[in-house]
């Protein structure tokens, strides 16, 4: 069984993301067998976190008013760690990733909002210690044979074709592209190397990307035009996030 996240020998995925139904398959089967972990697969499918920060959050992390996690940590190979990129970053847990909609910014649809009771109600939180983990028991995270275990077992109920966890990430951006989400607020969201790697990869998502000219660059990014890499108004839903 892979652990939560590799690190090491980088590992070539190919991007296979999730339909919004079958986003809304899954979430639905798995709060009919797994309460708590479909409140897991939600924050996750609407932060664009990897499988180790999920499952490194603490409940100091979390800030319910806002909708936000502060990501500053991960669980990989049965230890703690920093972040792949080796900085904190605060996130958005509110995406309307789910939703069928063309908005994209955070806690814009009551399905999205749906999160933060999700975690209220959470069957194990024990508020009186902040460096408990969220997703899983006490001072002791979620394991990657469990986390595999209940995903396969949800995809299994909802009758969706499988695909690695990792791929919620992939539907993550993919989604948010797609919507004209700026390409440097996902790239904050997700905690992406650079914003070049994120166009590489997802460019075939972006609506404007094809209508372009590919050798355009916009601050050295190839391919992006001066929309795409416009950050939102600070203080609008949505707004940069605190790198």
């Amino acid at each position: 069984m892979h652990e939560v996240e590799w690190r090491g020998t980088p590992r070539i995925e190919r991007v296979d993301p999730f339909s919004g139904a079958e986003l809304r398959a899954i979430l639905q089967s798995a709060r009919e067998h797994d309460a708590d972990f479909a409140t897991l697969l939600q924050v996750w499918m609407q932060s664009g976190m990897r499988a180790g920060e999920v499952c490194g959050l603490q409940w100091q992390d979390l800030d319910l008013q806002l909708g936000t996690a502060l990501v500053r940590r991960t669980w990989s190979r049965q230890r703690l760690g920093p972040t792949k990129t080796g900085h904190e970053r605060s996130v958005a847990i509110t995406h309307p990733v789910v939703d069928e909609t063309w908005e994209w910014r955070p806690g814009t649809t009551e399905t999205a909002r749906s999160v933060v009771g999700g975690l209220q109600r959470l069957t194990v939180r024990p508020m009186d210690d902040p460096e408990a983990f969220v997703f899983g028991r006490g001072r002791v995270p979620l394991s990657s044979m469990d986390l595999h275990r209940r995903w396969r077992r949800a995809l299994r109920f909802a009758r969706v074709r499988y695909r690695s966890p990792e791929q919620l990430r992939h539907t993550f951006a993919s989604t948010l592209l797609s919507r004209n989400a700026p390409l440097l607020y996902v790239q904050g969201q997700g905690g992406w190397r650079s914003a070049g790697v994120l166009l590489r990869v997802y460019a075939r998502w972006m609506p404007q990307a094809h209508a372009g000219d590919p050798q355009l660059s916009v601050d050295g990014i190839p391919g992006a035009t001066p929309a795409q890499l416009r950050w939102p108004l600070r203080g609008a839903a949505g707004g940069p996030s605190t790198m």
